[in-house]
């Protein structure tokens, strides 16, 4: 049945990219059949990788995990992340995209460390 594609569906795959020190990018994709697999691992692999999170069309979070780059803001930022990442107005935008038929999308993220030291105003 998966041979001619019938059956396979899409999937949004939402990975947050460590740029710098207080800086994150979102790029999505939709991927379908085994390019999930290749995606999903990928993302993980990526030296810039924070996390990365699959979503089914619709928005439901079918598998998720942390990247290399998750060093950089450490254990409790990552889990606080991947916890509220789907909630965010940027995530849930880049997934609108992605559902509406395009197959890339790229962002800056705005997210807010909780570690960080705050700016002098």
């Amino acid at each position: 049945m998966g041979l001619f594609g019938f059956g396979k569906k899409d999937s949004n795959i939402v990975v947050v990219m460590y740029e710098g020190p207080g800086r994150l990018r979102l790029n999505g994709n939709r991927k379908q059949g085994r390019e999930v697999d290749s995606a999903k691992k990928g993302a993980a692999a990526h030296d810039r990788t924070v996390c990365w999170i699959e979503f089914s069309q619709g928005g439901k979070r079918l598998e998720e995990g942390a990247g290399p780059a998750s060093a950089k803001i450490g254990d409790e930022e990552t889990k606080r992340l991947l916890k509220d990442l789907p909630f965010t107005p940027a995530c849930k935008e880049m997934l609108r995209e992605l559902e509406g038929g395009q197959d890339r999308s790229a962002k800056i993220f705005a997210w807010q460390d909780r570690n960080a030291t705050p700016k002098p105003k």
